[in-house]
């Protein structure tokens, strides 16, 4: 009885989640700006993006090096729709986007997105092979290449998504040397712990997946966005609940 009940709930939750994902995708239905929780970090670097293009400097997106067959790279993935997002803003500036990675498929999928994204916005002619870099195949070799990109190409705003190592920690410090701004979104926990006490915006958890619906507004995305804090609502509610009736079965026993 009890395996049937948490199966019924089970594909209840998941009815629920498609049902508000489609409600949530209509157009118009929502104001994405107005109900999804604000993350100040990608504010601001949306802010040092623009900031970037009108000044003439480049917008820098760095994958890490993490193999795509492994478990730990969805955060790459995240990187590359990222990236595709970012291309947007790029297109409106002197300077084209550079990217940087240390795994030669990931090297591939960048630049076969980035041209993807180039055409998608009619600016073909902007493409340049060389703005998708594979910077090294070893975790040091891949930070002294990302380390050179950011010295010596101009660039301005740096996203730093992917799983990283604690010595990828040079990297913030070489932004913060050319007076740059700097996002980070890692999946790996030690590159967490030191960005979040080094960088002045690192994401945590859960919203290292949100980056690329937060850079532009697209109404699929959006709408994973906004179930994905009504379930974080729920379990929260869920947990506080479960809580108090144990408390009061405790107080009652007792």
């Amino acid at each position: 009885m009890n395996e049937a009940m948490s199966t019924f709930f089970g594909y209840l939750i998941l009815l629920v989640t498609i049902l508000m994902m489609i409600v949530f995708s209509v157009p118009n239905l929502v104001k994405f700006r107005r109900v999804v929780r604000p993350i100040p970090a990608v504010t601001k670097i949306k802010r040092a993006m623009a900031t970037a293009v009108e000044s003439g400097k480049r917008i820098h997106i760095s994958f890490g090096n993490a193999p795509l067959t492994e478990q730990n790279s969805a955060a790459s993935y995240v990187a590359l729709n990222a990236m595709k997002k970012s291309v947007r803003m790029a297109t409106l500036g002197d300077r084209p986007l550079v990217a940087t990675s240390g795994d030669g498929p990931l090297s591939l999928l960048t630049r076969n997105g980035l041209e993807s994204a180039y055409r998608e916005r009619n600016a073909s002619d902007q493409y340049e092979i060389s703005q998708g870099r594979l910077t090294g195949l070893t975790r040091f070799s891949y930070l002294a290449g990302t380390l050179s990109v950011i010295t010596n190409d101009n660039v301005y705003a740096n996203l730093l998504i992917g799983d990283l190592g604690p010595e990828t920690l040079l990297l913030s410090q070489a932004v913060r040397r050319t007076n740059g701004k700097l996002l980070v979104a890692s999946s790996s926990i030690p590159a967490q712990a030191v960005f979040f006490a080094e960088a002045e915006d690192t994401l945590i958890g859960e919203d290292v997946f949100s980056v690329a619906g937060y850079l532009q507004e697209d109404r699929g995305q959006n709408a994973g966005l906004l179930v994905q804090d009504i379930l974080r609502w729920v379990v929260i509610a869920g947990m506080l609940l479960g809580g108090m009736i144990k408390l009061s079965q405790l107080l009652m026993g007792g």
